[in-house]
């Protein structure tokens, strides 16, 4: 199934508002065929523009409602059609076939931005906790605890912490400061010292998340940083603040080929053979045969 492009969905909305008001206005003139040629021309120019570029470019919407769009242009193009046929020529009715289909992808687009509006407020608390996370390496006593014989080097103590939290005016109150350690532990960057507690106001000892922990948190998610939603923005974002103050490295970007394939540890497609931060993309019809001839398609050069 043809997929909606992110770049082509902002072009599409445009045009169907644009259409709407061009249309509406001839419409309430008595002029339904006028109406109906608006609407269809520019359901025939999504769908054509949906056609030439093809799939592989649906980021801004889940393939739901990519294929939803896609189905809904289709669908409305051929009953409006039908309405406006020979036999028919109810040219009102056609364009209201259309008009509806514009509406339910307006809502989509709608749905959309509250979607976006969500995942920058989670982005903004993952940078929040990166953020605290750093502060505690600057204002905590962290040292060698011992308990029972029991030796804990780079530790410090639970209590300790949300005083000093509450003293720095980092958080409001203990309470406040006991919810968003918690956050930090529940997200993999700091830690029980035998994971037997979650963060309490306590004499317990806990540490901060390490290079090695950190690294091993952001491989869990992969390639596929573009699809998370929620806490798992927060988390993503959380460790990879906290990872790129760590090392103080630069990230790196990697182009990959459209093949899959298991990369080992060594391979440049392999997240661990790197000591910081990389980000892999895919090019979408970049095939190894394609770089072997040394000619791209019209579509992979775009």
């Amino acid at each position: 199934m043809v997929k909606v492009s992110r770049k082509e969905v902002p072009s599409l909305e445009i045009s169907i508002r644009k259409a709407i008001i061009k249309g509406a206005a001839v419409y309430n003139e008595g002029k339904e065929q006028e109406c109906f040629e608006i609407y269809l021309a520019t359901a025939y120019s999504g769908l054509s523009q949906q056609t030439m570029h093809g799939h592989g470019h649906h980021d801004e919407y889940t393939d739901e409602q990519s294929d939803t769009i896609l189905q809904l242009l289709t669908q409305a193009t051929i009953d409006g059609n039908v309405q406006a046929s020979a036999s028919s020529k109810d040219f009102g009715e056609a364009a209201w076939v259309l008009r509806r289909a514009f509406d339910v992808i307006l809502k989509l687009s709608e749905k959309k931005t509250d979607d976006e509006d969500g995942q920058g407020r989670d982005k903004e608390e993952g940078n929040f906790l990166a953020n605290l996370c750093n502060t505690l390496s600057d204002i905590l006593d962290i040292k060698e605890h011992r308990h029972r014989l029991q030796t804990y080097p780079d530790t410090f103590v639970g209590d300790k912490a949300v005083s000093k939290l509450v003293e720095s005016h980092v958080c409001m109150n203990r309470h406040h400061a006991v919810e968003q350690m918690n956050k930090l532990l529940r997200f993999g960057l700091l830690y029980h010292v035998t994971k037997e507690h979650t963060f309490k106001d306590e004499r317990l000892f806990y540490q901060l998340a390490s290079s090695s922990d950190l690294k091993l948190e952001l491989n869990k998610f992969g390639n596929k940083t573009k699809s998370l939603r929620g806490d798992e923005v927060v988390h993503y974002t959380a460790v990879l603040g906290r990872y790129i103050t760590f090392h103080k490295h630069p990230s790196l970007g990697v182009l990959r080929l459209d093949y899959d394939y298991p990369p080992a540890p060594g391979d440049i497609d392999h997240p661990d053979s790197y000591e910081y931060p990389v980000y892999y993309r895919v090019v979408p019809g970049l095939t190894f045969e394609m770089c072997q001839k040394g000619v791209l398609t019209p579509t992979v050069a775009a």
